[in-house]
């Protein structure tokens, strides 16, 4: 599986891929869900609204939870066998480089797309990478 990390710039900028593909889409619990141009390859879209944190440092801080990582686990098995796998944040970095990496190891043939900025958020990671493991 090819797993591409896409910021939300990127993803509405861009039109989705004309093969077999499936979105995971994460953005701030503060802004509107991201603008994607899917298409009849387009398998499925999770949309999670969450903050790129690890501990709760204001009132309205909307953490990862176990149940969003259930959530991406059963939209996976859903979307298995799809070949392709976008999933983008706000900036591309932290969160979604997060999911990208806890699916590359339970799918461990698949191929990470992204660049030298990433840095997965460990809250997201640990927990993906527990739900995914069970």
């Amino acid at each position: 599986m090819r797993i591409e990390v896409l910021s939300r710039c990127d993803i509405e900028g861009l039109p989705l891929p004309k093969v077999s593909h499936a979105v995971i889409s994460i953005t701030d619990p503060d802004k509107p869900e991201a603008s994607l141009r899917t298409n009849r390859e387009t398998k499925g879209v999770l949309r999670l609204q969450f903050d790129d944190a690890t501990y709760k440092y204001h009132p309205d801080c909307v953490l990862f939870t176990q149940d969003m990582a259930t959530q991406i686990k059963c939209f996976l098995e859903q979307m298995i066998p799809v070949n392709y796998l976008i999933v983008h944040c706000e900036a591309g970095i932290s969160r979604s480089a997060a999911v990208a990496q806890a699916v590359r190891k339970v799918i461990p043939e698949s191929k990470i797309c992204y660049d030298y900025r990433h840095n997965p958020n460990p809250l997201v990671l640990r927990l993906l990478s527990q739900a995914l493991e069970s």
